[in-house]
């Protein structure tokens, strides 16, 4: 989602991060601004799962006030990076990351985005692969929701609670799953 969130767009990412972390689902972002942060600072707080993807080496932090966040993730998740240490830092390296972040996915969920935001590119890859896509509706009149909000005229299912993200994905993801249960 957005680096610049309203404060509904936290407080859901935060609550989504929480809700996921109690139900034992981890929870993957490009630890951005904004909305990966909150999510992951739900899923800390939860006990959770966090698995942080980063567009940077391993040993670079961006953005640099991520410092604690990041470290958290990595003390009790899991970072991964596909540069090497010491490598150069590239805008197309956080876009690129975005692909790595859905081939993990058991699901895709925006919860805001402006139009161009890296988050159309992992909502793209989500539909590209069968995935869920999942969109937390937001404000129709902010800049930082109307990408997001596009993506429901587009068919992706409105997010209105986390419970209904967690209850989706054990129906689709546990074996006792009945084969034809949609939950999307």
């Amino acid at each position: 989602g957005t680096r610049r969130p309203s404060p509904h767009g936290l407080a859901m990412a935060r609550a989504l991060g929480l809700a996921l972390a109690r139900a034992g689902w981890p929870v993957v972002s490009g630890l951005a601004e904004g909305i990966d942060g909150a999510v992951h600072g739900g899923c800390l707080a939860g006990d959770g799962a966090p698995v942080g993807v980063l567009g940077t080496p391993l040993e670079r932090v961006y953005p640099q006030h991520h410092g604690p966040l990041q470290r958290s993730v990595g003390r009790r998740g899991l970072l991964l990076s596909e540069h090497p240490p010491g490598a150069a830092v590239h805008r197309g390296n956080f876009a690129g990351r975005n692909r790595l972040l859905v081939a993990l996915a058991a699901a895709v969920v925006v919860v805001e985005c402006p139009p161009g935001s890296g988050a159309l590119h992992s909502a793209a890859y989500a539909w590209e692969q069968g995935l869920p896509l999942w969109v937390v509706p937001g404000d129709a009149g902010r800049q930082a929701a109307l990408g997001s909000n596009r993506l429901l005229s587009q068919g992706a299912t409105p997010l209105l609670a986390p419970e209904d993200l967690v209850a989706c994905l054990c129906l689709l993801y546990t074996s006792d799953a009945a084969d034809d249960t949609p939950c999307v």
